[in-house]
């Protein structure tokens, strides 16, 4: 006991051997000191095979479904251009309804053949009311078409009946999806 503490024990002492491995070390042989090259982490060539693999299963499920994926882009576009034009039709019948201005009266009338002009591939928006008349057989629609013409040029203002611009927007979306049924039935 040292110090009222503890006790120094201690082992015996040992040694140490080295035993060479390779008995026979001459000048003809060779260190491999060079460093082994590795592939970068991301693996071209797997993600290449992969995108391969994609790219021909789509090209096979386009293949096998084209009629019906290219049937339904024409529709989603349509549907985009009846959703915009009534919008734009509601927002130009607001601005003239609210001032009466043959101007904004005029602006919706173009916008109407414009879409009309998309859909029937007719020419609404170079042609005259009664250059119209000779294509389109609708009378209702060419009698609110001569009352925005004698409102427009005649300088006499005479408002436009919201209804029968309305009519004109229903008539624009029933063409529309008519050409939407076209579609369907395989027509077009």
């Amino acid at each position: 006991i040292g110090g009222n503490d503890s006790m120094n024990i201690l082992s015996h002492t040992d040694s140490i051997y080295i035993i060479n491995q390779v008995n026979n070390l001459t000048s003809q042989s060779k260190e491999n000191t060079l460093l082994s090259k590795i592939k970068s982490i991301f693996n071209t060539e797997k993600a290449f095979y992969i995108t391969v693999g994609i790219l021909l299963f789509l090209i096979i499920i386009f293949i096998s479904f084209r009629k019906k994926i290219i049937r339904y882009f024409k529709i989603r576009k349509i549907k985009k251009q009846i959703k915009s034009f009534n919008e734009k039709f509601s927002y130009c019948l607001k601005k003239y309804s609210e001032k009466n201005n043959p101007k904004e009266l005029e602006k919706l009338l173009l916008l109407w053949k414009r879409f009309m002009e998309n859909f029937t591939k007719k020419p609404y928006s170079s042609s005259t009311t009664m250059e119209i008349s000779s294509f389109n057989d609708d009378t209702e629609m060419m009698d609110i078409l001569h009352k925005s013409d004698k409102s427009i040029y005649s300088g006499s203002n005479l408002p436009i009946e919201t209804s029968d611009l309305n009519k004109l927007q229903l008539k624009a979306n029933t063409i529309s999806k008519d050409k939407i049924n076209q579609i369907l039935d395989g027509k077009e």
